[in-house]
């Protein structure tokens, strides 16, 4: 309600979360949602993920699942926004490349990510949420190539987005948001309570290339 937020992409969430949301009046403007998130999703409780907006949307369900051990609900949605047209956006999760079993399925994913990415030309496309990756991945790089970061915004050093709350500071920036066929217009993070990530907050406009890169 502050921010006047037309997208809200959620991560590490359940259906009792958007409940007490929803309860506290925070998600008032945003009614329209993608689908439900399961009581024991992708990966265990961290898996689940939600797209929520104040313009109405057509869930695509969630993106394939690239990874062979352990994988997250990355959910799909095509947002009717009324000044931008269709935009389809995908909440990001592949798991923390931590351990001899999720590093390889972090790669799977983020490999897998950077393949359909490519088919998705037909609307701009949002990529957004922790990609538990940074520049210093070269997955990472592979993925967002042919994409504008939100970041691009915030000037030459943006900023790290995690870990909050932490005996150790901030020191990485792995929550993005990537957009092709459209162009950042402003960057910020946002400190919330009960979470060790920083949000993202950004205003785009219509503009670039859907062209898969």
């Amino acid at each position: 309600e502050e921010y006047g937020v037309d997208v809200l992409v959620l991560l590490e969430a359940d259906e009792g979360l958007v409940g007490d949301l929803r309860t506290r009046g925070a998600l008032e403007g945003l009614p329209h949602r993608t689908d439900q998130i399961p009581d024991d999703p992708q990966g265990g409780p961290a898996g689940g993920a939600v797209i929520l907006s104040a313009h109405p949307l057509r869930s695509e369900g969630v993106a394939p699942r690239f990874a062979g051990y352990r994988h997250f609900d990355q959910p799909v949605a095509v947002v009717q926004d009324p000044g931008l047209g269709p935009v389809r956006v995908v909440g990001i999760h592949p798991v923390p490349p931590v351990g001899p079993d999720f590093v390889p399925s972090w790669d799977e994913t983020l490999r897998g990510l950077d393949g359909w990415q490519s088919g998705q030309t037909d609307l701009p496309l949002v990529l957004a949420g922790d990609f538990n990756a940074s520049e210093a991945h070269p997955q990472f790089r592979a993925l967002a190539e042919g994409f504008t970061p939100a970041a691009a915004a915030g000037g030459p050093w943006p900023g790290p987005t995690w870990p909050v709350g932490s005996w150790v500071p901030p020191f990485t920036q792995i929550d993005h948001v990537l957009m092709r066929g459209l162009v950042p217009q402003d960057y910020r993070r946002l400190t919330l309570p009960g979470t060790d990530h920083r949000g993202i907050l950004t205003t785009v406009t219509a503009g670039g290339s859907t062209d898969g890169g």
